[in-house]
């Protein structure tokens, strides 16, 4: 077989950690840790303490976002040169925007998950069905609400997920736990406005001193209906990232 020459192996999720830690150990390799998220929150923290576990495997660590870092370092402290705070890059071949007419007034992106905010999308999705919008919903599918809404599935590929975002006008994210929040910056980069929860990973890409579509309460549905009839647009932060600027920053890691 032919040998693969690397420097070094990256753990992308916390239950790979234990292993690429040990195959780095045995080849004299450095082992970064990936973390795109909160991990000890994920699935309601049910996996808290092997989450745990898995941060004294990391050689180096590398972070989606400060709000990731920020949350890492109350478990684990690292000094500068232990990680770095490398963000993900849209793909602007993909997802972009056009001057097309917009059928949908708003998307949602449902998923089987706890700490996607799947509870309070599902008591929007219900409420302003009733106000006659134009709503299409990637993921979770409503038998009851098949005649008033269009239903995508979750796995559509990422082209067919941008197309349905250029046809929307308005894309709902209340995510609890969202380390970065690279579903809303696609939508944004696709023309949509994004109204999402105050979960801090959005923040990376958004002003928070200056945008008017955060959610303080993703349970209100009162300011909801107030940030849909908003006519303003988010306020970014400027992104300059591309992804052979993002190759290059994961190869001049050590």
């Amino acid at each position: 077989a032919k040998k693969i020459k690397f420097k070094s192996l990256v753990s992308t999720i916390y239950s790979s950690a234990k292993s690429c830690s040990e195959i780095c150990k045995f080849l004299g390799k450095t082992h970064i840790q990936f973390i795109q998220g909160v991990e000890y929150l994920f699935d309601g923290g049910s996996a808290f303490n092997e989450v745990l576990n898995s941060y004294k495997y990391g050689d180096y660590f590398v972070f989606v976002s400060k709000f990731v870092k920020d949350s890492f370092f109350n478990i684990r402290q690292l000094n500068s040169q232990e990680y770095s705070i490398i963000p993900p890059h849209v793909n602007r071949n993909v997802f972009f925007s056009t001057k097309k007419r917009r059928k949908y007034d708003i998307a949602f992106f449902i998923r089987d998950a706890q700490d996607k905010g799947q509870v309070f999308l599902i008591k929007h999705l219900i409420e302003l069905v009733k106000l006659k919008l134009k709503i299409v919903v990637l993921g979770q599918k409503f038998d009851e609400l098949s005649q008033k809404v269009d239903f995508f599935p979750e796995t559509l590929s990422r082209v067919n997920i941008a197309t349905i975002f250029r046809e929307t006008k308005i894309f709902v994210d209340l995510s609890i736990n969202e380390g970065f929040g690279l579903v809303g910056l696609e939508a944004i980069s696709s023309g949509c406005k994004l109204i999402y929860y105050n979960n801090g990973g959005v923040h990376a890409y958004i002003d928070k001193n200056k945008d008017k579509f955060c959610i303080n309460d993703p349970s209100d549905s009162k300011e909801i209906l107030k940030k849909i009839k908003l006519k303003d647009k988010n306020s970014l932060l400027t992104n300059q990232n591309s992804w052979l600027k993002l190759v290059k920053k994961f190869d001049n890691l050590r």
